[in-house]
Order: structure tokens, then sequence, then C-alpha cells
């Protein structure tokens, strides 16, 4: 990233409308919170269900998909949302902690755009959205970027405090593993 720290590489990001797609509340959580620190708007989808009607009602520039989820899966989602209307022109990323050919085939043949493994990081979810930003149509882009990041207080404060509880239980894990 050529020095860049995480604000001068979200500023040089345009903003997209993002579906985080994720069943596990706490990568809900994680990646959200990299997302909006990217400048980025999130929507979140529990399962497959709630992301193509979430689909169906607004506009995305990109879908992170989780692929084994609850009720329906990442697989079977990508396909029924790219048989609807404006379904080929978004890109859909598998995010998923199986990273077997076997799955990346799958991924591809249900017609998602790309792949990436599991933990997300920042530099990862930095890097999708700039390849996004290419694919993305500029008309489209304006329309987007007028929209300022939604700003979600609830889960501000929930992220604050399962960071600071992370950061607190940090000394007490790590005394437990170099016992």
């Amino acid at each position: 990233d050529h020095g860049m720290n995480d604000a001068q590489a979200a500023v040089a990001l345009k903003t997209l409308h993002i579906l985080l797609v994720e069943d596990n509340a706490v990568n809900q959580q994680v990646a959200a919170g990299f997302l909006r620190h990217l400048g980025q708007n999130v929507k979140i989808a529990n399962d497959g269900f709630e992301a193509i009607s979430a689909f169906e009602k607004d506009k995305f520039d990109l879908i992170l998909m989780d692929m084994q989820m609850p009720n329906l899966d990442g697989i079977e989602a990508t396909r029924r949302i790219r048989a609807l209307p404006d379904g080929q022109a978004v890109s859909i990323i598998a995010m998923t902690a199986n990273a077997s050919e076997d799955d990346r085939r799958l991924c591809h043949e249900a017609g998602m755009t790309g792949f990436e493994t599991k933990p997300v990081t920042m530099p990862k979810l930095r890097d999708i959205i700039a390849r996004t930003e290419q694919i993305v149509d500029p008309g489209q882009m304006a329309s987007v970027k007028a929209a300022p990041p939604e700003r979600d207080s609830e889960f501000d404060t929930l992220y604050e405090q399962r960071r600071a509880e992370l950061i607190e239980a940090l000394p007490r894990v790590a005394r437990q593993f170099l016992r």
C-alpha cells in the first residue's frame, strides 16, 4: 500500500454501497467496522434470503457473500441474485474460511466475481473495494458518492465495547498460552 495509513487509504477509496452477507455476529461486526473505517456504506444481511431481499430493494456496488450460512447459502443466493434484473451488474465476492479448489469452482460456476479467504482484514477489504471501483460504471458511482456513509450508533457502541473487552482480555489469554 506504499506507506499509506488507513485514513489516507480511506480518502483514496470511493464510497461504495456494500451488502455484507454473513451469519456470524462477530464476523459481521469486524467486517462492517473495517468497511465503515474505510468510508464505505454497509448494509448487513444474516443469510442468503435476507441478501436477496435487500438486493431487490436497494442498489449495491458490491456484495461480500459468506459461503456457508443457514437457511440459504452463499452459492444459491448468488445464483438467485444473478437471475434478477441488475443481478449481472453487481460484483459478488465469496468470503470463506474454506479455500479449496472445489469451493473456488463452485463460486465461479454460481457467478461470483471473486473469492477471498477469511479471516477478513482491512488490507483485503481495501483491495476488494479498489478492484470493485474499477468495475463500477462512473455514472453509477456519482449517485453513490453523494450519500454520506450511514452511521449506526448502536453498532459503533457495540464495536467499541467488543474492542475494549478484547483488549482487556488479551493479557489474560496470552498468559494462558505462555504457561
